[in-house]
């Protein structure tokens, strides 16, 4: 396929727009500083993003970060100009999107802290790549952080079967979603007719057809249908990188580099071959049927510490997403506290400190703390309630939130976003939030994470612009409703009835304001 085939294909069927928390420079600068390296400061770098479509990642991390300076670059005209368009509504001057094609991009531009290259490497031909790790080489700067996307094997074998089927099946179909549509088709008659018993194939196939139920169409056309889509092995990719002189540094998921949910014995050979952490990253993928990878680079002449000195988290700030399962939360030795959310595994606590760490932690959600805070929290905590504190304290305390954050329990950052966990008297989402709202497209919260609203958290978002306390919004949403400016439905029936609606308002306004103040949506 050539790079006009490619333009083509995005600019007709853009990819839907959202950010990707795992690209960034935040999760990327905690991950090399806790293996030794001193990347950037965030708050004060410089990041590209190759393959940007149309911004939906990159101008979120503009927003936030006005001081930092940003380059996205797409070869899709479409996706950038669209892109400007919302660099232009919420009046940024720290961002320029530019339509090039990745062989063009040349020396010019400057180095980077942060190269960002999401969805993009397994999606383009050889040389392409190529180029994409000449640019990381050449314009990353001393420790500067790479961030690539692909899929990989052996996972990807038994999807690449699916799209082999799609690809044969709509071969001689040219509208793209119709091409979408009938793919979904031929993996639902497949995963209905195969059937009986504990057929391994059947249960991939309803397996699969679950997953792409959840997604649009464009995922399907861009993930499946290209004409490009080439996985590999991570070996073979960590072997072209270091080819350009660059290493593996880690994964942007740090979960994922830790051999959790595999059998001891298992465990055990793994150790033996610790001191190489490619192979053992390899063997892991063939243990997990690996899919997918988010690996990070960074120059070979970095010097990588991996025996982590759990004093590091010393410098950065805390955060959970978890909850108390109780309000009553009793501080002894010996009584047992659940921490838990909806799709997250509970989190089960009987000692005083780490019980006392993690619900100031959840207290204070979705805002982020210091340690020296959290630690004297928590020392208060224990004194009030005649717990005796011991001498190395800061270890113990580093421990168990190493232990939180391999688990994703807790997060780590560099960096403390702008957010706040109440309501105020006229409460207030971001400009880029409420322009978001207003486009019916994903809504970026301050932790750089994308929400889905449905239409009437759309509308209460855009009335967030500290002016106008819970009434004046009621009202502005009576008016909007009785416009039909937009609709209240419940229970899937849509409601005509004034006073259905004032009550639906009565019932529901006040508990959505305080879902945004817990999802990070609001800042004031």
């Amino acid at each position: 396929m050539n790079g006009d085939s490619i333009q083509i294909s995005y600019d007709d069927v853009p990819y839907q727009i959202y950010s990707f928390p795992q690209t960034h420079p935040d999760r990327l600068s905690v991950i090399g500083k806790l293996f030794g390296m001193t990347p950037a400061l965030v708050d004060k770098c410089r990041v590209l993003e190759l393959g940007c479509a149309q911004g939906g990642n990159i101008i979120p991390m503009a927003f936030n970060l006005p001081e930092s300076d940003f380059l996205g670059i797409d070869l899709s005209s479409n996706q950038i100009a669209a892109g400007g368009k919302m660099i232009n509504a919420v009046g940024l001057k720290n961002i320029t999107l530019k339509q090039v094609h990745l062989l063009d991009f040349n020396e010019s531009e400057g180095d980077f802290d942060y190269i960002i290259a999401h969805g993009v490497y397994s999606w383009i031909p050889e040389n392409v790549q190529e180029k994409i790790f000449q640019i990381c080489r050449t314009q990353l700067k001393p420790q500067g952080i790479a961030y690539i996307s692909y899929n990989t094997y052996p996972g990807w074998r038994m999807s690449g079967m699916i799209r082999d089927m799609m690809l044969y099946h709509t071969s001689g179909i040219n509208d793209p979603e119709t091409k979408a549509n009938q793919s979904r088709a031929l993996v639902a008659f497949l995963s209905d007719a195969v059937t009986g018993g504990k057929n391994p194939y059947g249960e991939f196939l309803k397996a699969e057809l679950k997953k792409l139920n959840k997604q649009p169409n464009s995922y399907i056309i861009h993930e499946f249908l290209e004409g490009y889509n080439e996985p590999c092995y991570f070996h073979e990719f960590v072997d072209r990188a270091k080819q350009n002189e660059l290493q593996y540094l880690g994964e942007a998921d740090f979960t994922t580099m830790m051999a959790s949910n595999i059998n001891p014995k298992v465990d055990e050979v793994l150790k033996g071959i610790k001191n190489n952490i490619i192979a053992t990253e390899q063997y892991m993928d063939f243990l997990r049927n690996r899919t997918f990878r988010q690996t990070l680079l960074c120059h070979q002449e970095v010097k990588i510490n991996r025996a982590i000195d759990v004093k590091i988290i010393e410098k950065f700030n805390l955060s959970t997403h978890l909850k108390p399962e109780s309000d009553d939360l009793k501080i002894e030795e010996g009584i047992e506290i659940t921490f838990n959310l909806r799709k997250v595994p509970k989190v089960k606590l009987d000692k005083p400190l780490p019980i006392a760490i993690l619900s100031f932690l959840c207290e204070k959600s979705p805002q982020s703390v210091g340690y020296n805070e959290t630690i004297a929290y928590a020392e208060k905590i224990l004194s009030e309630n005649n717990i005796k504190l011991t001498d190395d304290l800061n270890n113990i305390v580093c421990g168990f939130l190493m232990k939180c954050y391999i688990n994703n329990v807790v997060e780590f950052s560099s960096i403390t976003p702008h957010v706040v966990n109440n309501i105020s008297e006229f409460p207030i989402a971001s400009t880029l939030a409420r322009h978001q709202a207003q486009l019916g497209i994903h809504v970026t919260d301050q932790r750089h994470k994308p929400s889905k609203l449905n239409l009437f958290f759309q509308q209460v978002i855009i009335l967030l612009n500290g002016e106008n306390d819970l009434k004046m919004i009621k009202e502005k949403l009576l008016k909007m409703v009785e416009f039909n400016e937009f609709t209240i439905q419940i229970k899937g029936e849509q409601v005509n009835d004034m006073k259905r609606v004032e009550t639906f308002f009565d019932e529901n306004l006040e508990n959505c304001l305080k879902d945004m103040a817990k999802n990070a949506l609001l800042i004031g």
